[in-house]
């Protein structure tokens, strides 16, 4: 069964009445799946709300020529699942372990229960929404670049932000192998890139934060300049 630990830290019930939470999870079904297996294919017809408890997921499409492309990378602690939750079409993409991962499934009648109990529920779905319409854009603006290179830039440029000292960073630099997913290259690739990058200092690599030192030159390269 799921714990009351295990819910409080999931960020969508973030704040709920403990209560609440404590019947919510007598009635989760915890499921367990082991690296590189499916946890929903692309066409399911389930609608039920999945919470990620530990472990990483990745959101895999496929392409027109056939080809896996990642969409995504899921971390624990965030809900996935919710599209069909509510327009009751078939899944959109398929949710493949990266490593070993445990899941929740609440059913689909008590997940909307959950949203019309507590409209903060409902509102942090509609960020959420708002947050994969936004990568959606930002993710096709990535993928229309030819060059890998130019890919992996894209993504860093998306990624920084300013920090309070006005540098732009990138905290909790995603894994290599997460920066290929959403490059849609190899992680290998991505390796050569930053370490180019850092030779060039473009950017500057300080433990789990990337600090961009010029972020003109990043830019051009994102644009497939040399």
């Amino acid at each position: 069964m799921v714990t009351l630990a295990q819910v409080k830290h999931l960020s969508l019930l973030e704040g709920i009445d403990d209560v609440y939470l404590a019947d919510l999870c007598t009635r989760m079904q915890v499921r367990q799946y082991s690296a590189k297996q499916a946890v929903l294919h692309k066409g399911d017809t389930s609608a039920d709300l999945y919470f990620l408890l530990e472990g990483q997921l990745q959101v895999v499409d496929v392409s027109a020529d056939g080809h896996d492309v990642g969409l995504d990378v899921i971390q624990a602690g965030n809900a996935f699942g919710y599209i069909a939750l509510f327009d009751q079409q078939p899944r959109s993409a398929s949710m493949i372990a990266l490593s070993d991962v445990t899941v929740a499934v609440l059913a689909k009648t008590l997940a909307l229960k959950l949203c019309y109990d507590h409209p903060v529920v409902m509102h942090r779905l509609l960020v959420i929404f708002a947050g994969v319409i936004r990568h959606t854009n930002s993710f096709r603006s990535v993928l229309s670049q030819s060059s890998a290179k130019a890919r992996i830039c894209s993504v860093l440029l998306d990624l920084m932000k300013p920090n309070v000292a006005g540098l732009l960073t990138i905290d909790n630099l995603p894994k290599q192998h997460e920066l290929a997913i959403i490059a849609n290259t190899s992680r290998e690739t991505v390796s050569r890139v930053m370490k180019g990058l850092i030779e060039q200092g473009v950017v500057e690599k300080d433990l789990q934060t990337l600090i961009v030192r010029d972020p003109q030159t990043l830019t051009s390269l994102s644009q497939g300049s040399e």
